[in-house]
């Protein structure tokens, strides 16, 4: 993640902006808070929205069958896909909104506090 970022900041910087992100983690014990945030970090840097659920986006076990056994970690994975729905839609929504203001633009200028 490191690399792609860099690259992305040397090269122009908009590849990833405003672009939905979220982070899943699984574990098998502990040390997924820290992994959450840090990679939190990397999508808040550049500008990306966050998706999250109500609790932190991670499940716990050594495979898939474990991790099915979590039906807490298996219930915020669902939630997570239900928001993860929504903030598509109302990122096509709102490209689809630009576009049409883009043809009927209006420029606001700041009032000047200096008038008498």
């Amino acid at each position: 993640m490191d690399r792609v970022f860099y690259a992305d900041l040397n090269g122009g910087g908009d590849r990833f902006r405003l672009k939905p992100a979220a982070v899943v983690i699984s574990a098998r014990r502990a040390g997924t808070t820290a992994t959450w945030d840090q990679v939190n970090k990397y999508f808040g840097l550049m500008q990306m929205p966050i998706i999250t659920s109500r609790y932190w986006n991670m499940v716990h076990g050594t495979n898939p069958d474990e991790v099915k056994q979590d039906l807490e970690g298996m219930q915020v994975m669902q939630i997570l896909e239900t928001i993860w729905h929504i903030s598509l839609t109302v990122k096509m929504l709102r490209q689809k909104w630009e576009l049409k203001c883009q043809r009927h633009r209006i420029l606001y200028l700041p009032i000047s506090s200096d008038r008498n």
